[in-house]
């Protein structure tokens, strides 16, 4: 049993100097134990909040169908948020790289297409059916030049992308397309004039969910400088073809419609002129020289994107209908498109 009769002590024991110093000096160094203590508590924690709140900036996952932003240790999660959001409606994100910032009178532009698909899904636009054409084309004006199209776009020239990074490489002249010369060198006389120009990345057609990019700036010496030459024609070249840059494939023959020299009535019952024509095949037919653009190819009537001012001679050409319902024919004298017939055609000049 405890006692505390000592306290009631009338004479209680006393401390010497040496005693008192040592009791204040252990005294002191248990505070300071408890003061370094806790300064290493709080730095913890301040350390934990700020891991906790740049998290999302330092540590990412790769998710499906969201892009990867690369942040500085200094950002906030707000700028975080705000920097690697995308517009829902973008899937598709464009940019167009040039080799050569300054070239010749005459001279390709050659370059890279990038595109940045930030689904986790393959894209086609509008649709996996009807992909998109694309082509980047060269103006020396601040408004999008008129381009021509090719009846048939290879595949990697359409908006038909798997998910991620898809670079393709263009070559783009500097000249003055028209419909006839979508591109190449061929019946397109007209040089764009020296100075400033821009590549414009342009698309066949109002396409949604994707990011056109500005046209980048380039410069069109006056020096001058010779003429692109087109490649050579395959050998054989079974099939018409302007991918070298000039006309390559068999020399076309009539049609075999019942109007004059071949042309296509619509009393017809066989293809080309009936329905009935095969996607992707070329079909010898003669083109109307009329001004009003129309023409009747398997069982539809069709107006030119090109009709000629004033009624020209026939001529023979290959038309095709392409897998996505698009028509056109190719010929030695160029390439022109169609579309289904809609209004009544225009008033011209025979």
């Amino acid at each position: 049993m405890s006692s505390f009769e000592h306290l009631d002590d009338p004479q209680p024991p006393s401390l010497d100097d040496d005693r008192w110093e040592r009791v204040r000096s252990r005294s002191h160094a248990i505070a300071r134990r408890r003061r370094v203590t806790l300064r290493m508590v709080t730095s913890a924690a301040v350390i934990a909040l700020v891991l906790g709140s740049t998290g999302l900036a330092l540590v990412g996952r790769n998710q499906p169908g969201e892009r990867v932003v690369t942040v500085g240790g200094s950002s906030t999660t707000e700028a975080v948020t705000t920097s690697s959001t995308l517009d829902p409606s973008v899937w598709v994100t464009v940019q167009v790289e040039v080799d050569d910032a300054v070239v010749n009178e005459g001279q390709n532009v050659t370059g890279t297409v990038v595109f940045d698909n930030h689904r986790s899904v393959r894209v086609a636009l509008p649709d996996s059916v009807h992909a998109a054409a694309w082509q980047v084309a060269i103006g020396s004006g601040a408004v999008e030049p008129v381009v021509g199209w090719l009846d048939s776009a290879p595949a990697a020239n359409r908006l038909d992308l798997a998910p991620g990074i898809t670079r393709v490489p263009f070559v783009a002249i500097t000249r003055q397309q028209v419909a006839s010369c979508p591109n190449t060198a061929l019946d397109c006389p007209a040089l764009l004039p020296a100075g400033a120009a821009r590549a414009w990345f342009v698309v066949d057609g109002a396409i949604e969910h994707v990011a056109i990019p500005a046209p980048v700036a380039i410069t069109i010496s006056g020096r001058g400088g010779p003429a692109p030459e087109p490649q050579p024609c395959p050998v054989p070249s079974p099939e018409p073809s302007m991918a070298s840059g000039q006309y390559c494939g068999p020399v076309p023959p009539a049609g075999n419609g019942l109007g004059p020299n071949g042309e296509c009535t619509g009393r017809e019952t066989t293809v080309p002129c009936a329905a009935g024509v095969v996607p992707g095949k070329y079909y010898a037919f003669t083109l109307p020289g009329r001004c009003d653009g129309v023409i009747v190819f398997g069982g539809r009537r069709w107006i030119s994107e090109l009709p000629p001012p004033t009624s020209v001679p026939d001529m023979d050409v290959w038309m095709r209908l392409d897998p996505s319902g698009g028509l056109g024919f190719i010929s030695p004298n160029g390439a022109v498109g169609f579309n289904p017939e809609g209004n009544a055609p225009g008033a011209c000049t025979r």
